[in-house]
């Protein structure tokens, strides 16, 4: 018997949702009393932004994610699990996915130093996002976009060897990811595989889908991306207009990377509302909304790249969590390169699984993502998912996509979605042709 279908979003009373705004702000409050730093990336001299987060640095101890009221939606109390030293024993590096902030992961981070009040933990801002500088050959600062895939690699590698190292007294580095900082995390790990003692992938970035199953069997995506930056625009959205500013309210009827409404609309409102602090002219918000052509390109051919590199990925402490429900990245190709690393293991989490589960999922998946990331932490060894209720062990070269049902069904749907998007990417482009040539004529009247 089947389980009756979730809601696409957790229900929380008034009180409930007033406690998780509570919650999140004082968390915030918490995570940027720890100061903003740069540096200049060896690439192109840009400058990278990041946080050092330490529990020594501050009288306050942190408070665990939302205090239980006594419902199934609220995370519970994290109790600590290690005793507090004077001498810090781990290190751990976070690396985002795209699109977002440092400041989002402030529930995750202090969380941790509630449970790990020795660990420090690193963080920064990809490229092209967050308090980051964007590359120079970007004029519009909503526009996310990348000139060389393998300079995120490079970024990542210089903080580690450039800050973390010189400053760093612990006795192991951690490595935790999300989505594309998966993918850059991979290649960093095959590239210093004596760096880490422990990685803990969270849905990684190996092929994208983008809710169009369909991506996960033809390279479609990568043949349209090709294709647009040979023929010039690289630079340009799929909309091949400059981006918009981002509509302040909430839009709840997006992809579904999310279950908590309170964080996502929280964030949504820190994403529009916090300007970054060098771009002229002000009010730029520090978050890119639309990636160009040239990011899809060269983030694809990152991906690309791992099956060459993933063999030399031989960290022992290895774990990729996928959801159930993941309509961002694919499942499958998890289980592809999970297969290419010799001691990789594949987690998947249960239930209504979303790519966002590590912070907008539910209480249950939340927890689930943290106990493992402090299990590794802790060098304890994963010996199958009964350690953990909420996730089931996948056979490693054998996951799922992301999106059940019957073949034909979802060639269906995946070729009706795909042609619409080309319909809509040709109307564009030929609306952009014709104003071009009213210009030119108006210009020679």
């Amino acid at each position: 018997m089947s389980n009756p279908k979730q809601p696409r979003w957790l229900q929380k009373t008034t009180q409930e949702q007033q406690e998780t705004h509570q919650s999140m702000a004082q968390a915030l409050h918490y995570f940027e009393q720890f100061p903003l730093q740069t540096f200049s990336s060896a690439v192109d001299g840009i400058h990278i932004a990041y946080r050092k987060i330490t529990s020594r640095l501050t009288s306050q101890q942190p408070s665990p994610i939302d205090p239980p009221t006594g419902t199934p939606t609220d995370t519970p109390t994290d109790t600590p699990t290690d005793t507090p030293t004077d001498t810090p024993t781990d290190t751990l590096l976070i690396l985002l996915g795209f699109g977002e902030g440092m400041n989002k992961y402030c529930e995750l981070v202090q969380s941790l130093a509630a449970r790990r009040p020795a660990l420090t933990i690193y963080i920064y801002d990809h490229r092209g996002q967050g308090f980051s500088d964007r590359e120079s050959v970007v004029q519009e600062p909503l526009l996310a976009h990348i000139t060389d895939w393998q300079s995120y690699i490079l970024d990542a590698e210089q903080f580690v060897r450039t800050i973390i190292h010189p400053t760093s007294t612990t006795q192991r580095l951690h490595l935790f990811t999300h989505s594309t900082g998966g993918m850059i995390g991979t290649h960093v790990l095959a590239r210093n595989p004596t760096w880490f003692s422990s990685a803990t992938l969270h849905a990684p970035l190996f092929k994208l889908i983008l809710n169009v199953p369909l991506f996960d069997h033809v390279p479609l995506l990568e043949y349209v991306a090709k294709a647009m930056c040979a023929c010039g625009f690289a630079l340009s959205t799929s909309e091949f207009q400059a981006p918009q500013q981002p509509n302040p309210k909430y839009d709840p009827n997006g992809l579904k990377l999310c279950r908590d409404y309170e964080r996502a609309q929280f964030w949504h409102k820190q994403r529009v509302h916090t300007v970054h602090p060098t771009w002229a002219p002000g009010n730029v918000p520090c978050i890119p909304v639309s990636p160009s052509f040239g990011w899809f390109n060269q983030v694809i051919q990152g991906c690309k790249q791992l099956d060459q590199v993933a063999s030399r990925v031989t960290l022992k402490q290895c774990v990729i969590l996928q959801a159930e429900q993941d309509v961002l990245v694919s499942n499958k190709e998890h289980g592809r390169i999970a297969r290419l690393m010799p001691h990789c293991q594949l987690l998947r989490l249960k239930g209504q699984g979303c790519h966002e589960q590590h912070w907008a999922g539910s209480a249950a998946a939340k927890k689930t993502v943290l106990d493992i990331l402090v299990h590794q932490i802790q060098m304890k060894k994963i010996v199958g998912a009964t350690q953990f209720p909420y996730t089931t062990s996948v056979e490693v070269g054998k996951g799922k996509e992301g999106k059940g049902g019957g073949w034909f069904v979802t060639l269906s749907w995946s070729v009706v979605a795909m042609v619409r998007r080309v319909v809509v990417m040709f109307l564009w482009w030929l609306r952009r042709c014709c104003g071009c040539s009213k210009e030119a004529r108006a210009k020679k009247e």
